[in-house]
């Protein structure tokens, strides 16, 4: 594995936009006569919620479509997003992952809103083109409009401005991908809306360094704001 310095964390925070209605399933059912794919919800607020590892998943999988990498995934997918050890050590792998994803909140406004909705989708028997035995099924999703809160923490090395770019293109291409399941059917279109960068050196958790940070607008590069917020 690589051994490189690490020169502190950049601190990307904004929300996320569903365009679309979005289904993140929970693996379960709620019960005999109730839904039959309900949203994650977080196990004390009982609110719907984006898990950091599927945004993440998406964020990856976007990047190796962006660079042409497929399952043997370029070197800047795994540079960004990390790698698995080489067992035979016949390659020299970064193995840790250089971004951390947060889990997506639902935003202070949406909170004491109704933001979820029931739509039934039935099971198509391809041969027949009817309906299969028991294939109207009630699919839960996060309506339209709704917002959550995102964070992503990047950690700076000495390669910050490819890493940027990469990232910032992968979050451009998922705007035209989707989120969760059923893209293909209209779910999970979303937007990235960035508001805040900070940047933290090593020498600021130790009291010898200030956090610098700097407020962003949707219309602005964001990427090209970190780097000017990193070489203040």
């Amino acid at each position: 594995m690589t051994n490189v310095a690490q020169e502190g964390k950049l601190i990307i925070s904004g929300q996320i936009e569903l365009l679309t209605g979005l289904h993140i399933g929970s693996g379960g059912q709620n019960g005999i006569g109730l839904v039959d794919s309900p949203v994650i919800r977080h196990p004390v607020t009982n609110e719907p919620y984006i898990p950091g590892s599927s945004l993440k998943g998406r964020l990856r999988h976007s990047l190796a479509a962006i660079t042409h990498s497929g399952i043997s995934e370029d070197t800047r997918v795994t540079l960004l997003f990390g790698d698995k050890p080489d067992k035979n050590k016949t390659k020299n792998l970064r193995c840790t992952s250089r971004i951390y994803v947060r889990d997506a909140h639902l935003s202070s406004d949406d909170k004491s809103k109704n933001i979820t909705e029931i739509k039934y989708e039935n099971v198509i028997n391809r041969m027949t083109g009817t309906t299969k035995d028991g294939g109207l099924r009630q699919i839960e999703r996060i309506v339209a409009g709704t917002k959550f809160n995102f964070e992503l923490v990047l950690i700076l090395e000495n390669d910050n401005e490819q890493c940027l770019k990469d990232l910032n293109s992968c979050l451009k291409f998922l705007e035209d991908e989707y989120l969760g399941a059923s893209g293909s059917r209209g779910y999970g279109k979303v937007k990235f809306h960035f508001k805040n960068l900070a940047y933290k050196s090593l020498a600021s958790y130790s009291g010898k360094d200030s956090m610098k940070d700097m407020e962003i607008n949707s219309n602005e590069d964001w990427s090209s704001k970190a780097i000017e917020l990193i070489k203040k």
